[in-house]
């Protein structure tokens, strides 16, 4: 399964959008895609890409899922 972290890429204006899924990372931008193809304001990054008219760009996970608790010891 490919979820955790996720950043989405405006191609047009180099901003991005930080989001996090349980869903495969495929299925999620796919969410995001269909927002805009619907003109569904449902996302922060549909709302973005339909407001300026802009491509949409790619995403790629920034921090995996991980199924291990990892804690921090101070």
């Amino acid at each position: 399964m490919n979820s955790g972290i996720y950043e989405v890429i405006c191609v047009t204006s180099k901003l991005f959008y930080v989001g996090q899924t349980s869903h495969s990372l495929k299925q999620r931008y796919q969410e995001h895609i269909r927002y805009i193809q619907q003109n569904n304001l449902q996302s922060a990054y549909a709302l973005h890409i339909l407001n300026n008219k802009y491509e949409y760009g790619l995403a790629i996970i920034l921090r995996p899922s991980s199924s291990k608790l990892t804690m921090a010891h101070y």
